[in-house]
């Protein structure tokens, strides 16, 4: 089961910045990117900048490919999880669909 937690560990890593008290852990991941994006434009009463397209031009890419292995996740990873904890006689884990983009 610590194999599997340090997996998602891994994934969140890839997805947002972790939040440890004072400071600045980690870089700033996909998530925090699209944050940054949606808080500038929802801040204003006005279409999105020439340079807030831009940014959200740039982003993409990489949320393509953080949403593509959360879907590897989804599809691979919780289905061996949930064969290993039906062994245990454990409450198996619940999924949602793949994220379409």
């Amino acid at each position: 089961l610590e194999d599997y937690i340090k997996q998602v560990g891994a994934l969140e890593d890839r997805l947002a910045r972790r939040s440890e008290g004072l400071g600045f852990p980690g870089k700033s991941q996909i998530v925090n990117k699209i944050g940054d994006i949606f808080f500038g434009v929802d801040a204003t009463n006005a279409a999105p900048t020439q340079y807030q397209r831009q940014y959200f031009e740039e982003i993409q890419p990489e949320y393509r490919e953080r949403m593509a292995e959360v879907n590897r996740f989804i599809k691979d990873t919780v289905p061996q999880w949930n064969e290993r904890l039906r062994g245990w006689n454990a409450p198996t884990l619940t999924t949602r669909l793949s994220v379409d983009f």
